[in-house]
């Protein structure tokens, strides 16, 4: 997933991602590893940390499912916080959890993605 956002302030430092899920109208935190939730580690076309003030930045990142989890609509709300767990961006989407097996057979794989268990 690619997030594009812009800085809000100058010399924000350190920006960290959280996830929730909302499933059957409960919303659960979902944690990221560290190294997904470093946004500043995973910033894209070369850019870094610190940002400043109407940056225009794209952070990237691998929404890991565990396989035990059923294939079902799932509301997604992203937040990115910054030095002081101020607010930076924060939105929701709507996505479907689908197993490898059935992206697979729907050719919705990239081939770099095959690699991957």
């Amino acid at each position: 997933m690619r997030i594009h956002f812009v800085g809000t302030k100058n010399n924000i430092r350190s920006i960290a991602a959280q996830v929730k899920a909302k499933v059957f109208g409960l919303t659960v935190p979902y944690p990221l590893p560290q190294h997904v939730a470093d946004v500043c580690s995973n910033l894209m076309y070369e850019a870094m940390c610190p940002i400043y003030k109407t940056e225009d930045v794209v952070y990237q990142f691998n929404f890991f499912v565990e396989t035990i989890f059923p294939e079902i609509p799932v509301t997604v709300e992203i937040s990115l916080t910054g030095n002081s767990r101020e607010l930076i961006a924060c939105f929701s989407c709507d996505i479907k959890v689908k197993s490898k097996r059935t992206r697979m057979a729907e050719n919705q794989l990239e081939p770099s993605e095959l690699l991957i268990d």
